[in-house]
């Protein structure tokens, strides 16, 4: 999976001396996280927690034959998710706070196939996966003026470096602009720590501009 992530990145590269005035976007993402903790056992409810998310991007899409309709997306995302509980007990100790922030890189691959309404409106579906590096996770417990940092790598903490998902929506270009939604479920799971394991689902609302 590493071998696959850093040939991607090199492709993504060699992509920006290819076609570099057409199929480029650059993007801006809202993205609602939701986090779901299974303890693993029959029956046991779900752990969830909404995170809020927000996404920096940049896709280069390459026709696919002669019929340009087709298209092959490669990109990169730069994403930041954030959480903060009240008044949390952990272990019998009460804390004012708890925040956790989480920084990944992913890179998309992505099949699309573009609807032109008219020479400046386009519908174009698509569908791909993503593989994801999460390059920092941490939380902050906070009691009066003191503050535990944890690092969530650590030995004790059961976040992995790597995951993999899905990636399915549809954008709508106008002109130069392009808005999106998508919804991109993890195969397999970011967390994983005895019998507790846990997947993310994530909606983007995509903004862009296309050069």
């Amino acid at each position: 999976m590493k071998k696959f992530f850093l040939a991607s990145l090199m492709m993504l590269a060699l992509s920006l001396n290819v076609n570099a005035q057409k199929n480029n976007e650059v993007y801006m993402s809202l993205s609602p996280v939701t986090s779901n903790l299974s303890s693993g056992e029959v029956g046991s409810p779900l752990n969830k927690k909404e995170f809020i998310g927000l996404t920096f991007g940049y896709n280069h899409a390459f026709d696919l034959g002669d019929n340009s309709n087709f298209k092959f997306i490669l990109g990169a995302k730069l994403m930041y998710w954030g959480y903060i509980d009240e008044n949390k007990t952990i272990d019998g100790k009460e804390y004012d706070n708890l925040s956790e922030n989480y920084f990944r890189v992913s890179v998309p691959v992505i099949f699309k196939y573009v609807i032109n309404v008219n020479e400046n409106v386009s519908i174009e579906p698509f569908a791909g996966l993503s593989i994801g590096v999460n390059t920092d996770a941490s939380y902050d417990l906070k009691k009066d003026s003191r503050t535990l940092h944890v690092d969530m790598f650590g030995e004790n903490d059961g976040l992995k470096r790597m995951d993999f998902g899905a990636q399915v929506g549809v954008d709508l270009g106008i002109n130069r602009f392009v808005l999106g939604l998508s919804y991109n479920p993890s195969f397999s799971n970011y967390y994983s720590k005895g019998t507790h394991d846990g997947k993310w689902n994530e909606f983007d609302v995509k903004f862009g501009y296309r050069f």
